[in-house]
């Protein structure tokens, strides 16, 4: 880990796939991963308290949805970006989370150099 990684909160209801993702960023140089929640209520909290660059959250949350967790997480103070992941679309959904403010979303099945590309380009505010 360096003062220069991108500090990444994971975000997604499945285990498994938290896990997966942990491994991936965290075995890559430049992303620090901070922690990994499983709703949408964790994930403000989560931010809140450590101020991640990047949340990387599931397009589909419980307890709260990924608009309003998108919303919330905006409205902080240092602000983080918030990159939403997919497996398939959802027009609403996704149209729902930009206007939240999320920065972009990336497919699931994406390859790991896209995703970290989406993350490193959300991070310093770019289009992803």
């Amino acid at each position: 880990m360096t003062a220069s990684d991108i500090r990444v909160l994971l975000c997604h209801r499945h285990a498994g796939l938290r896990a997966g993702l942990e491994h991936l960023l965290s075995a890559s140089e430049g992303f620090e991963v901070v922690a990994s929640v499983a709703d949408g209520e964790e994930g403000v909290a989560a931010t809140s308290l450590l101020h991640p660059d990047v949340v990387l959250m599931d397009l589909a949350m419980p307890r709260i949805d990924t608009a309003m967790t998108t919303r919330r997480i905006a409205a902080l103070e240092p602000p983080s970006r918030v990159v939403v992941l997919t497996g398939f679309p959802h027009p609403d959904r996704i149209r729902a989370a930009l206007a939240a403010g999320a920065s972009g979303v990336v497919l699931k099945e994406c390859s790991p150099d896209a995703l970290r590309s989406a993350v490193r380009a959300a991070a310093v505010g770019g289009e992803l």
